[in-house]
């Protein structure tokens, strides 16, 4: 069940059913344990960005290890930035990973300009254009987490 709605989590009780041959109750049984035992955290939907006019961008930043400079970007992100919406730290050559979704390109130019203005040119990054996103299986081994009854 848990591999089946890795890929199809919006599929009506029935559908599951039709699928997989589980029967409803056990089907809502399962749900309600994966919930209570926090293996299902949350719901949630994916919009395509493209279809209402957005574009989506990866910008990788490398601050040189000036930890002030990036705590300050964090913080001004979380703070103020509403095209700003996933933000990973790294211990590598990208320090900072952040995903924009912004209404026009030239908006993102501006992102550019704004963080060469107020943490220096010497801050490396790499812009990347997201042009479709492919859903994959992120937990092959879901079964070893939560084995089969």
């Amino acid at each position: 069940l848990l591999n089946y709605l890795k890929l199809n989590a919006r599929d009506t009780f029935e559908e599951i059913k039709e699928k997989t041959g589980i029967n409803t109750s056990v089907i809502d049984y399962k749900i309600q344990k994966y919930i209570q035992e926090n293996l299902i955290k949350y719901f949630t939907i994916e919009i395509n960005p493209n279809k209402v006019g957005y574009y989506q961008y990866l910008l990788f930043l490398n601050m040189k290890g000036d930890t002030e400079k990036k705590k300050a970007l964090i913080e001004e992100l979380y703070a103020k930035t509403k095209e700003a919406y996933h933000l990973f730290e790294y211990l590598n050559y990208w320090e900072i990973v952040i995903t924009y979704c912004v209404q026009n390109p030239a908006k993102m130019d501006e992102v550019i300009v704004d963080l060469k203005k107020k943490y220096g040119e010497n801050t490396h990054y790499q812009l990347m254009y997201i042009k479709k996103k492919h859903k994959i299986e992120p937990y092959p081994d879901v079964d070893k987490v939560y084995p089969k009854e």
